[in-house]
């Protein structure tokens, strides 16, 4: 069995999947690492909490959150 890796923008993911599914179920698995998706409505009161915190000096340093970016 091989494995091979492909980044696939998202336009043409439903078109991949769709030939995928035409091959034989026992000669293939599929792994998907995808991010969960929120709604806008999450997303939005995400960005709207980061933004309120600002004035409030909450949050995460920036040398503290560069360097847990560093570290992952």
């Amino acid at each position: 069995m091989q494995t091979i890796h492909l980044e696939v923008d998202d336009s043409l993911v439903d078109k991949l999947m769709k030939f995928v599914n035409e091959l034989p179920k026992n000669k293939i698995l599929i792994k998907r690492d995808e991010y969960p998706s929120i709604t806008f409505e999450k997303a939005q009161k995400k960005v709207n909490n980061a933004v309120n915190n600002i004035s409030k000096m909450n949050g995460t340093p920036l040398n503290q959150a560069i360097k847990e970016i560093l570290e992952n």
